[in-house]
């Protein structure tokens, strides 16, 4: 059941993320400046709120660890952002690859110093998946393609989402096992 609960708030926290009116309430809401950051980094916000309230109600993280964790999650967020078409002066789908990559090696690393330990097979295996799931920015409106953007981080959050919880909940049962 705590797998289907994964799912479930990795599809809603892609479809909010990448829904326009996500930033359009956060704006109307918070008025000014703050408002317009927050909006601007809210994908990073909802990805850490919901992967860490799964991560606090099924593995028993601390909630200080988790709040940790949504930070690292919004860091990930504008690293991957602007480092990605940073990095990647033409742009195109290197830039993507790369911005998913930088993504989820933050967030590879945030798990393994706040959550759980994962082992270097692991690291690599997140990476390729947050890597190559960042192409599925290409797909979107963005470049004239056939998908609408909600689509995308639906692709990326989802699969960066439940590779890291299965991995985190595969060590903790590991740990589990061994000392219980």
């Amino acid at each position: 059941m705590k797998y289907f609960f994964l799912v479930l708030a990795t599809f809603v926290s892609g479809y909010i993320s990448g829904n326009n009116e996500t930033a359009n309430s956060i704006t109307y809401i918070i008025k000014g400046n703050i408002g317009e950051n927050i909006a601007l980094y809210a994908p990073g916000i909802i990805f850490g709120i919901m992967l860490g309230l799964w991560l606090f109600f099924t593995q028993e993280t601390k909630l200080i660890k988790i709040v940790a964790w949504v930070v690292a999650s919004v860091f990930a967020y504008f690293s991957a952002l602007w480092g990605g078409v940073t990095l990647v002066s033409n742009g195109g789908m290197a830039a993507l690859f790369v911005a998913g990559l930088i993504g989820v090696t933050i967030l590879t690393i945030s798990t393994y110093f706040l959550i759980e330990k994962l082992n270097f097979k692991q690291m690599l295996t997140l990476m390729a998946i947050g890597g190559f799931a960042g192409l599925a920015f290409s797909l979107n409106d963005t470049y004239h393609t056939f998908i609408p953007l909600e689509v995308s981080f639906i692709i990326w959050q989802m699969a960066v989402g439940i590779a890291l919880g299965i991995m985190v909940s595969m060590n903790k049962k590991k740990l589990d096992i061994n000392f219980g």
